[in-house]
């Protein structure tokens, strides 16, 4: 399995506390199939992305050389999980912080209110920058549980989604457990991933997890949305495409 979204590079952001930490969390990840990863931190402002790639590169190689010291085969992609809002506007190129250096980026937006006309605003500026937005946890986001026809829409227009692990196994409340099943089996999510910040409160205990899972998600689907399309982002490949149904909420 692939991860493309995990906070497991230490002393960045809320992800993990420390080297050891991260090696805590290395361990899980690989015990519950894991091979790979994208070390997702949070960059708040991307108007501050020098500064970030910065700290946030320095912090991938230090934890590179730990894992191949504890004999950890886990492979580390560059990332970041990306805010969006007005600041976007005043930022450089984002590229720098895109998985693996591809066009395509991990982005979220505020937990509160966003307007429809906000969101396209951001989206259509990451565009014209020739980057591929990737929108990560929709289900946790109340602009989309209170508007799942913003997510037909936006998938007509090629807009990636990636959902979280917990949130399909039924962790967090019952609305967002409820449009990510619907997600994942309408096959309008892209990528799964555990979004793990610490290996206690939310470990990449991706096997476990997986139990919970709906029993109509089958198993080419979860193979779809943790290995082939994560396989084709780092690649810098369009994912292949697949016939998808609209949410119905």
């Amino acid at each position: 399995m692939i991860d493309l979204h995990c906070h497991i590079l230490p002393g960045i952001d809320d992800g993990a506390d420390s080297l050891q930490t991260a090696l805590d969390m290395a361990r899980i990840a690989l015990d519950n199939g894991i091979t790979a990863a994208a070390a997702t931190s949070h960059l708040g402002y991307p108007s501050e992305l020098w500064a970030f790639c910065r700290r946030r590169d320095q912090r991938l190689e230090r934890l590179r050389e730990a894992l191949a010291k504890a004999g950890l085969p886990l492979e580390l992609y560059p990332g970041a999980e990306i805010y969006v809002d007005d600041d976007l506007f005043f930022a450089p190129r984002l590229t720098p912080a895109a998985l693996n250096g591809s066009r395509f980026l991990l982005v979220e937006f505020t937990f509160g209110v966003l307007t429809y006309t906000q969101l396209r605003r951001y989206l259509a500026e990451l565009r014209e920058r020739e980057a591929r937005p990737i929108i990560a946890h929709p289900e946790r986001l109340l602009c989309f549980r209170r508007n799942p026809s913003w997510i037909n829409e936006l998938r007509e227009e090629g807009i990636l989604f990636q959902i979280n692990a917990a949130s399909l196994a039924g962790y967090g409340n019952r609305d967002e457990h409820r449009l990510a099943a619907q997600m994942a089996v309408s096959q309008v999510a892209d990528f799964l991933a555990t979004d793990a910040h610490d290996p206690v409160r939310r470990p990449p205990n991706f096997a476990a997890l997986r139990r919970r899972f709906p029993a109509a998600l089958d198993e080419d689907q979860i193979r779809y949305m943790t290995e082939t399309a994560p396989a084709a982002v780092l690649a810098d490949e369009l994912p292949p495409k697949r016939a998808w149904d609209e949410l119905i909420w």
